[in-house]
């Protein structure tokens, strides 16, 4: 009986988990609605952007081969750091890029343009998948398990968890008063940890 009442309550949670999901889907939609007219003002038509969209495999890339060829010493990217080498790659392939994934890594896509950034976050649903920081994902949730306790933040999780993560720190860190609870102390560490660079590296943190 007790193994029946484990197997109930386990698939009322997980009915409870999609009866929520698609109630905070449902509110999504509803304001996207309410800021039809916003979107028509800043001109912003998805579904006609979609229609006019070119094929992913017109994408623009460098085969893996050439790429590593353009890492190694004398290459075009060799010994350029992250700003240049973005620069470069746009004057090569174009505001839109395929890179390919080498190592067992998986391709990505890579856009210069803004208005590319402002689509994405706004059709990615409430559990995006943002890669890019499986290293620190792995340090917080297998390396210092005990110490973060599922708790790993916003930069290293993705999807259903960083979605539970977001709504519970949302309502508290989105209001000013308590941003500036810690806007000055964090500022200081920071300025105190640029005072400790040398000067050419302390150019690169500047805005």
């Amino acid at each position: 009986m007790l193994r029946y009442n484990r197997k109930l309550l386990t698939h009322h949670e997980n009915i409870s988990k999609q009866t929520a999901l698609i109630k905070q889907q449902l509110r999504l939609l509803c304001t996207a609605k309410t800021n039809s007219t916003a979107n028509e003002d800043n001109h912003y038509d998805f579904q006609k952007e979609w229609a006019q969209a070119k094929p992913f495999e017109e994408i623009p890339f460098d085969s893996p081969l050439s790429m590593l060829k353009k890492f190694m010493p004398g290459g075009r990217y060799d010994n350029l750091d992250a700003t240049k080498l973005m620069f470069a790659m746009k004057e090569d392939l174009g505001s839109i890029t395929l890179l390919k994934g080498m190592l067992g890594k998986k391709s990505f896509v890579v856009t210069h343009n803004p208005q590319d950034f402002e689509m994405v976050l706004r059709n990615e649903g409430v559990w995006p998948i943002r890669p890019g920081l499986e290293v620190l994902a792995h340090y917080r949730s297998v390396v210092k398990k005990d110490f973060y306790q599922g708790t790993e933040g916003l930069l290293s999780t993705s999807g259903e968890k960083w979605g539970n993560f977001r709504s519970a720190v949302n309502p508290v860190m989105m209001q000013p008063k308590n941003v500036r609870l810690y806007m000055h102390k964090m500022s200081s560490v920071n300025r105190e940890f640029l005072n400790r660079l040398p000067p050419p590296l302390q150019l690169c943190f500047c805005v």
